[in-house]
């Protein structure tokens, strides 16, 4: 399994202003001791973890430094601010970074209208022309707007099939409160959300960061319920072939009371296990249903990452 939204941090090395206050191990780092941190090698893409702006090529250099000593490093998705007036140079050094595969400009924090701008769908095509994927981190309140952001990109030509939604686009499954009727209908909006997406652009969706979004200390059933639920309606709408797993540990794992170990035992309950069984996929066969677990767990994140690296990384 390839693990597509893993964070590493160090705070002894780096400054990450939005976790101040926050119930956050002090590092999240390969082969840490400290138990907390719960982070062991294995084949993982690094998202940048919110460094201080000033500070994110060293992050890039430091997870370059660990991949070297670590081959499960497969690749970074790397900070970028399409909001700046100098990203281009910098995702141009991006390219020239053999670890580098993707950028990440952080959109949740946006108000309402402040996605769907020119800088930020310039930002988006410079980095597809120059070979890098993008991660779209939003709300689930966004993603009609982050849809329409796509498809004037798509309009333009921009290859929209590069980009990824993070934690399926966040549901906030834990703000819906005990208001049956409530839960039904947001969910029955964030659900339309998300097959607007799927059908109207190329993206692929990361099912991930669901620890994060239940309420307290979720139990593994409860994130079970979640990935099944949610996960299932990814599944639904964009097909295996444009749906891979992350775990966002330790951000949706360390404060809920969750461990790395749970969130890979509910990959291999709910999608290894039963997803192969009852075929949700709807292959109409048991080894094409097999077929489709697998790209869901590795071959998607494979392709999307991996084997369309931009020319100049890869030294070709």
């Amino acid at each position: 399994m390839i693990d597509a939204h893993l964070h590493l941090f160090d705070r002894d090395r780096f400054s990450y202003p939005w976790m101040d206050g926050k119930r956050l191990p002090h590092t999240s780092v390969l082969d840490e001791t400290e138990p907390s941190a719960d982070v062991r090698p294995r084949p993982a893409i690094i998202v940048e973890a919110g460094v201080r702006a000033d500070q994110a090529g060293a992050e890039v250099a430091w997870i370059h430094s660990l991949a070297d000593l670590h081959p499960e490093v497969l690749g970074m998705v790397a900070a970028i601010d399409f909001d700046s007036t100098d990203y281009v140079p910098q995702l141009k050094a991006y390219a020239q970074e053999p670890i580098v595969v993707g950028v990440r400009h952080n959109f949740e924090g946006l108000p309402a209208g402040g996605l769907n701008t020119a800088a930020h769908r310039d930002g988006i095509a410079a980095s597809i022309d120059l070979g890098l994927t993008v991660d779209l981190c939003v709300r689930a309140d966004q993603l009609v707007e982050l849809a329409r952001c796509l498809r004037k990109l798509q309009i333009a030509g921009a290859d929209t099939s590069r980009c990824v939604l993070d934690h399926l686009g966040k549901p906030l499954i834990s703000r819906w409160g005990n208001d049956g009727g409530a839960v039904r209908e947001a969910f029955e909006t964030w659900s339309r959300c998300l097959q607007q997406l799927a059908a109207d652009t190329a993206a692929v969706v990361k099912i991930s960061g669901l620890g994060g979004q239940l309420e307290g200390a979720p139990s593994t059933r409860q994130l079970a319920d979640a990935l099944r639920t949610y996960g299932g309606v990814a599944l639904e709408f964009f097909g295996p072939e444009r749906v891979m797993v992350g775990s966002d540990h330790p951000v949706s794992t360390f404060p809920r009371g969750l461990r790395l170990a749970d969130w890979d035992a509910t990959i291999d309950d709910v999608i290894r296990t039963e997803w192969s069984q009852t075929d949700p996929c709807h292959t109409g066969n048991e080894s094409a249903s097999v077929r489709a677990v697998k790209a869901i767990c590795e071959d998607t994140a494979r392709r999307f990452y991996l084997d369309n690296r931009p020319v100049a990384a890869t030294g070709d």
